[in-house]
């Protein structure tokens, strides 16, 4: 894997996360179901942040795999 790929994955997730996030923002709530209630929408957005959290925690945990992997590659060269 290389940083072509990571910052592909990158990109992919910022693009999944603002939309989710949006379309969790944004959808109408007429108050009839308990799943349309405002603290439902806010418990929502911070499970999904804490899915954020872990694929950013991943994503740097990989980056600096990468950068070590990198460093070492051109030591032995």
């Amino acid at each position: 894997m290389n940083f072509k790929i990571w910052w592909v994955l990158t990109i992919f997730y910022i693009v999944l996360f603002s939309s989710i996030a949006t379309w969790l923002l944004v959808r109408p709530i007429s108050g009839v179901t308990s799943a349309e209630v405002y603290q439902f929408r806010a418990f929502s957005l911070a499970i999904m942040g804490f899915f954020l959290t872990i694929a950013s925690v991943s994503q740097v945990l990989i980056a600096f795999g990468l950068r070590d992997k990198a460093r070492k590659s051109k030591t032995l060269e």
